[in-house]
């Protein structure tokens, strides 16, 4: 039943979620092509995933992306991840006013809650390793309309390897 579930219905959950949540949540227009998950080897695979600006303008787009969590998740008490790849993303960067961007109402993010509780003790959050991080063939396109420039980076290639928030990890790269 967990790998029926994991190959024919996760893949549902995750492009609803992506398409309505992470749609709401940003206040943008979210679309993916199709979602495959691997239940057995712990991955997500995103292929052709769009999202555009409210007037239908693109602000990210990429061929795919492909996540594959580690079960050490469980005893590191961290999301460990064996790799993340990134292919052929387009991002569209607008600065309409001098400290305004088109995703600067993203940035915001949602308003406070008023509350006259305690604030809560910061634990750090979920600490985060990713032994493989890969971005390659993107396109970023930045329009200031402030100054009327427009300037575009191609082919962009990164590779990250060895990257840890956990304190234990201080062998590895470590923020």
């Amino acid at each position: 039943i967990y790998c029926l579930f994991g190959f024919l219905g996760a893949p549902f959950i995750v492009s609803s979620i992506l398409e309505k949540q992470v749609a709401a949540a940003i206040n943008r227009q979210v679309a993916v092509g199709a979602v495959r998950v691997n239940p057995i080897t712990l991955s997500v695979t995103l292929r052709d995933l769009e999202v555009r600006e409210n007037d239908g303008a693109p602000f990210v787009r990429l061929d795919e992306a492909h996540a594959n969590l580690q079960t050490a998740s469980l005893f590191k008490w961290a999301l460990v991840l064996k790799s993340i790849r990134v292919d052929n993303p387009q991002v569209t960067i607008v600065r309409t006013g001098p400290a305004a961007f088109n995703f600067s109402d993203i940035a915001k993010g949602p308003a406070p809650e008023t509350t006259t509780a305690e604030p809560k003790a910061d634990n750090g959050g979920l600490a985060l390793a990713i032994y493989q991080a890969s971005i390659s063939g993107a396109q970023i396109s930045l329009d200031d309309q402030v100054v009327s420039v427009a300037h575009q980076i191609d082919n962009l290639n990164v590779e990250i390897t060895d990257f840890s928030s956990r304190p234990a990890d201080v062998e590895v790269f470590t923020l």
